[in-house]
């Protein structure tokens, strides 16, 4: 098998898991490449990740969810996330569970997929990389809203005037969207939630749209917007294009060793950030002061 991985190597901790897992790997006789920035702290010859599109069996990311979604939107292998940053929602197990165990699982197959449909936009005939979490079509000026239209195959379903448009996936319910007051969508639906960002009229509320629909929105007023992909990527918009939105062809693929529901991986999740909070709130708090 051949094993690529993705790490953020600016996060404490990522180096020396990234480093243990390697040498697991290796050490079962398995082919590891490593993503260019990591590798060349590990001191060892790497990659772009693109290069990796078609090559590997299964990526290991390193990192927390920002990692994940930036290495689907470059690589559609399976993944495997090992969590080290803040925010590891989508992450399966914690740096400190990476052991022989772990390693002969993955070797071994013993696991099974979860699969996450994504969404993909198009701007002006250019496809862009799918997204797992949302699409953000956003004001390019700080407090000055814009007036978006929003066509559902091809019929004008509403005008709003916001700060931005938010689309996400039902995996993407869970973060941004839901934030902004959208609701959580369970995966198994096969849809897609649109709703403002701090729109002029408080009471609007949030669509969910079948992913089999093409969703266009456009300025009504062609002023400069911004596109961002699962805050990754950014786009400069003139105003005048239409952002086209549909059901990406692929969906992401994520390797699960246990079957947790999503609503109950999300629930767990809430507790652990509360919990986090607390405790920061209290050293905070109790600190000495100088």
């Amino acid at each position: 098998m051949r094993f690529g991985i993705s790490a953020n190597p600016t996060l404490r901790g990522t180096k020396e898991t990234t480093r243990k897992v390697v040498k697991l790997l290796r050490g079962q006789g398995e082919e590891v490449w490593l993503e260019r920035e990591m590798a060349s702290r590990l001191g060892e010859k790497g990659m772009r990740l693109e290069e990796m599109e078609g090559e590997i069996t299964i990526l290991i990311t390193v990192g927390g969810d920002g990692t994940v979604l930036r290495a689907l939107q470059k690589c559609s292998a399976p993944v495997f996330a090992i969590h080290t940053g803040s925010l590891g929602f989508l992450n399966e197990v914690e740096a400190r569970d990476v052991d022989e165990d772990m390693i002969r699982r993955l070797i071994e197959g013993d696991y099974t997929f979860e699969k996450h449909n994504r969404i993909r936009a198009i701007v002006d005939g250019e496809t862009l990389p799918p997204v797992l979490n949302e699409i953000v079509v956003h004001t390019a000026r700080i407090v000055k809203m814009r007036e978006f239209q929003l066509f559902v195959d091809g019929e004008e379903i509403d005008r709003i005037r916001a700060d931005a448009m938010i689309i996400a996936t039902p995996t993407g319910s869970t973060g941004y969207a839901y934030s902004a007051g959208g609701p959580l969508i369970d995966p198994r639906v096969d849809a897609m939630v649109v709703l403002p960002l701090a729109p002029f009229h408080v009471k609007r509320s949030a669509k969910v749209i079948p992913t089999s629909c093409v969703l266009k929105i456009r300025e009504k007023r062609s002023k400069p917007c911004l596109l961002v992909l699962d805050g990754q990527m950014e786009y400069h918009l003139r105003g005048d294009e239409v952002v086209e939105i549909t059901r990406a062809s692929t969906p992401a693929r994520f390797i699960r060793f246990r079957k947790i529901p999503f609503l109950v991986r999300q629930r767990l999740f809430s507790i652990c950030q509360m919990d986090m909070e607390m405790e920061t709130d209290y050293w905070v708090k109790d600190s000495p002061r100088s």
